[in-house]
């Protein structure tokens, strides 16, 4: 099945990626997948028996296949991998820059962040 010219400018974009050497390419049956590997120090809560090393790596995922790009998530490794389809355009912006997949996540503005409800009072 030929490629459209979305799908082959991502995917000039994602052999880009692996020439510079900021994502390493992936073995797998169906598509083309890269992954950007990022190592990170483990945090203080995280129980022994979970992950013993003082640092672990976050792995990110993107496949293009004939249906779209699959995007997958390993925030930790006593965390499983997470997949979910994504747009192209937030494949091509998660190619040039792996924190915006972090940094994009929803927020809950101060304003409408729950509170517990008032004390009751009996008089």
């Amino acid at each position: 099945m030929p490629l459209t010219k979305t799908q082959q400018a991502l995917l000039e974009e994602m052999k880009d990626a692996l020439h510079q050497g900021t994502w390493e390419r992936v073995s797998t049956p169906y598509g083309f997948t890269i992954r950007y590997t990022e190592t990170r120090t483990t945090p203080e809560g995280i129980p022994r028996r979970w992950w013993p090393e003082k640092t672990y790596e976050r792995h990110q995922f993107l496949t293009l296949h004939h249906r779209g790009v699959i995007y997958g998530d390993v925030p930790a490794p006593w965390v499983g991998r997470k997949d979910s389809h994504i747009t192209y355009k937030r494949a091509f912006a998660i190619l040039r820059d792996p924190a915006v997949r972090w940094e994009s996540r929803p927020t809950v503005p101060e304003e409408n962040t729950p509170t517990a409800p008032a004390a009751r009072s009996d008089d």
